[in-house]
């Protein structure tokens, strides 16, 4: 008996294991090739996907952090306005060695 009888009388004569075959096999191969896809684009993109963007400190408390006295750069805000103040008023306020008011 070889493989193709085998392959016939266990898979291919009945359409129930047939149609089970095909969707298993359909299950294996999204799933292989989603991942190996996801692999490629990440070795492509790496150092541009948000997961390494967001790792980063922002620009404006690492400046202030390390230039300036004050505060911790986790007290600073570094959106444009807080409480109506540009933010820099907040820079100021930072050189100056004042306190920024939450």
């Amino acid at each position: 008996m070889t493989l193709s009888e085998i392959i016939y009388k266990k898979i291919y004569r009945r359409t129930s294991t047939y149609l089970l075959a095909c969707v298993v096999c359909a299950y294996i191969f999204e799933h292989a090739f989603d991942g190996a896809t996801e692999m490629a684009f990440r070795r492509i993109n790496q150092g541009k996907l948000w997961e390494d963007m967001k790792a980063l400190p922002h620009p404006c408390v690492e400046r202030v952090s390390r230039s300036q006295p004050g505060p911790p750069a986790s007290n600073f805000v570094t959106h444009p306005s807080e409480n109506g103040n540009p933010i820099w008023t907040q820079f100021r306020r930072l050189y100056k060695n004042e306190s920024i008011k939450r």
